[in-house]
Formats: C-alpha cells, sequence, structure tokens
C-alpha cells in the first residue's frame, strides 16, 4: 500500500491551537510573577503590629472651687510651666491645713531656739522677741484667712436671706463670727506695731552682744523657711490658683469649662507631648521566637510613600499583658502577648499613637 504524504497543517490552525492551549497558561504564569513581585514590594506582611507610645500629662486641680478662666483651647500648643486656668478656692479646711503646718513648724522653731540656744540673755530675748513678732505675724494671716471665709459665708447668707431661705439666727451669727474676726484683725495689726518698735529698739543688742550666729544653723534655716511660707500663705490668701501645664505639648481633651465647679484632684486638661520615645508592640502566641533587646526591626507607616527605617528592640516585657485595643487581631476582642518596646528609627517622623507595621529578624546590630 502506497505511503501518503502527511498532510500539513496550515499555521492558523497551529496558531489558533497554542492561543487555546498555551498562551492563557504563559498569561497566568506572568500574572502570578508580577503579583508575587507587588505583594514583596508593597503589601508586606507584617510580622506584627506596633502603636507609637502617646505620653500625656492630666492638669489635676489641687484643691476644691470654681474656674474662673481658661487660659488655653483644644489642640493649643503650650510649654512645661505655662498658664492653663486659673481657679477660685472656695475650701477652707485648704487654709485651716497650711495655717496647722505653720503653727507646728512655729512650734519647732521655739524647741530648737530654747535647747540650742547658748548665747547671752540679751541675744536670747532678742530671739524671743523676733519669735513673737513672727507669731503674731502668723496670727494676722490666720485672722485674714478666716475673715475672708467669713465674709464668703455671710455673702452666702444675704443671698439665702433675701431668698427667705436663711433665717435671721443664721444671718447674725454670720454677722458676728465677721465682725469679731475685723476686730480681732485691728488688734492684730495694733499688737504688731507695738512688737515692732520693740523689735527695732532691741535690735543693737544684737548686734552688741551676740556672737555671730553661723548661717548653716538649724533655727536660721527655719526662720527663713517660716519666712517665705508665710509670704506664700499671704499671697495664696485671696483664694485665687494657677494651674500650669506639667510638660511641653498640646491640649489634647478639656475636661472642664469656666464656672464650673471642682473638686481636689479632678482633672482639667489632658496635655499630649508632641514627640514620642518608642514604639510599644506584642508578639501573640504562638511566640515563634523569644524576642531580646538589641534585634533588628523594620518599621513601615501605613502611608501612601510606605516610609520605613531600620531600628533595634530596646526591652522586652518580663511576662505576658492584655494586648491593646488597637493592636487585636481582626475578630479578636481579647487576648495576651509579649510585649516589646522599639525605639523610633532616625529619620522616620511618626505621630503619637500612630500604628505602625513591624517585622522582626533574630539578628542584632
Amino acid at each position: 500500500m502506497e505511503v501518503l504524504p502527511p498532510i500539513p497543517v496550515p499555521p492558523g490552525k497551529r496558531w489558533t491551537e497554542f492561543k487555546t492551549r498555551f498562551l492563557p497558561l504563559i498569561v497566568f504564569a506572568i500574572l502570578v510573577l508580577m503579583a508575587a513581585n507587588l505583594w514583596r514590594h508593597n503589601v508586606v506582611t507584617p510580622t506584627m503590629l506596633g502603636q507609637v507610645e502617646s505620653v500625656s500629662a492630666a492638669v489635676v486641680s489641687p484643691e476644691s472651687g470654681i474656674i474662673t478662666s481658661l487660659l488655653v483651647k483644644r489642640y493649643q500648643s503650650v510649654k512645661a510651666g505655662d498658664p492653663v486656668a486659673e481657679i477660685t478656692s472656695n475650701d477652707p479646711r485648704s487654709v485651716d491645713l497650711r495655717l496647722a503646718f505653720l503653727r507646728t513648724k512655729l512650734s519647732l522653731i521655739t524647741t530648737e531656739v530654747g535647747t540650742s540656744m547658748d548665747q547671752d540673755r540679751m541675744g536670747f530675748n532678742f530671739e524671743n522677741m523676733r519669735l513673737a513678732y513672727e507669731r503674731l505675724m502668723i496670727e494676722k494671716a490666720v485672722t485674714q484667712a478666716e475673715l475672708k471665709v467669713a465674709e464668703q459665708v455671710l455673702e452666702r447668707l444675704s443671698k439665702g436671706r433675701a431668698d427667705r431661705v436663711v433665717s435671721i439666727i443664721d444671718y447674725e451669727t454670720g454677722l458676728r463670727v465677721r465682725d469679731g474676726l475685723k476686730a480681732r484683725l485691728e488688734e492684730s495689726e495694733k499688737l504688731l506695731a507695738k512688737e515692732k518698735e520693740k523689735l527695732d529698739g532691741a535690735s543693737h543688742f544684737a548686734d552688741s552682744l551676740n556672737a555671730p550666729r553661723p548661717t548653716n544653723s538649724p533655727s536660721m534655716r527655719l526662720l527663713d523657711e517660716l519666712a517665705a511660707e508665710r509670704e506664700q500663705l499671704l499671697k495664696a490668701s485671696d483664694g485665687k490658683i494657677i494651674l500650669r501645664a506639667p510638660i511641653t505639648g498640646q491640649v489634647n481633651v478639656i475636661l472642664r469649662q469656666a464656672g464650673q465647679q471642682v473638686l481636689a484632684g479632678d482633672s482639667l486638661f489632658t496635655i499630649t507631648a508632641n514627640e514620642s520615645r518608642q514604639i510599644i508592640g506584642y508578639m501573640h502566641p504562638p511566640v515563634p521566637f523569644d524576642p531580646q533587646p538589641g534585634m533588628k526591626v523594620q518599621v513601615r507607616r501605613r502611608s501612601n510613600t510606605r516610609e520605613q527605617g531600620m531600628t533595634q528592640i530596646a526591652a522586652v516585657g518580663p511576662q505576658m499583658e492584655p494586648v491593646l485595643q488597637p493592636l487585636l487581631r481582626p475578630g479578636v476582642t481579647f487576648e495576651i502577648g509579649v510585649p516589646i518596646s522599639i525605639n523610633i528609627p532616625e529619620g522616620l517622623r511618626l505621630m503619637p499613637g500612630e500604628l505602625v507595621e513591624l517585622t522582626l529578624s533574630t539578628g542584632k546590630n
């Protein structure tokens, strides 16, 4: 039987078979390689998430009172020590505590002078006169503080009397207390004038009869402290308290407004620092390896430009702790992890509270 030559396949048929059988596989392989390259360079899966530490400090009212004025607005920049609010104190107990402290210190001064003074009698009497003068000054400050409280109480009683909610007996009692304190203040000023004349007249005894006292003696130090605290008490007798910013940063949250009543310990503001010192992250169980200080960490921002920088672990927590809410894995409401502190990479500007992607390696710098 004669062998016939093979029938040639037209090129068009071969191209159709190539497009049908092989071209889809080639295109699919190219797309897989491109996707893998994009994933490797732009969507690298982080080992874990971290949060830039946010350093905040609260401005707390030291005493009960009414907020007279707020000196800052939300998101305003402040420096440590800047005045941020003014409070008018209406708690007489705080003044009583200061006065009790001064009385105690005055008793301590008297004891110190009585036990350690070994100078001549004239010098000793002169010191007693100085202490008597300081005692009268303290009593004057006490009377001034009590008089201010009494005047505030009488003012409230007057308003209550006008509204017919306060009895005449209570009003007259407050009036008598106020008048008695005024009379006592006048007598204190007269006694102070007399004691000042005596003290000025006896000052030459201290110069001529007393040996120079060492400036570092306990009695001298206590006298200086007493004078300084008396000045502070006189400044604070008007009831105004200036609150100042504890740190440099921005006012983040305002919790109280002008005119509101606050108690001792209430927070008025929250100030957040402009810069952070570290990044906090958690290694979720099962932990692939034990993190150690010095291990390299790649920090990548969640931004359009995907800035990144290399740094290292600064410290590792001693135990597993509950993971912060922003760092929980999707679908998880509670979990624990190993906390680690990571230095902020140089040249990488991060905002406090920002979430970043962390990729750890077992190598060290």
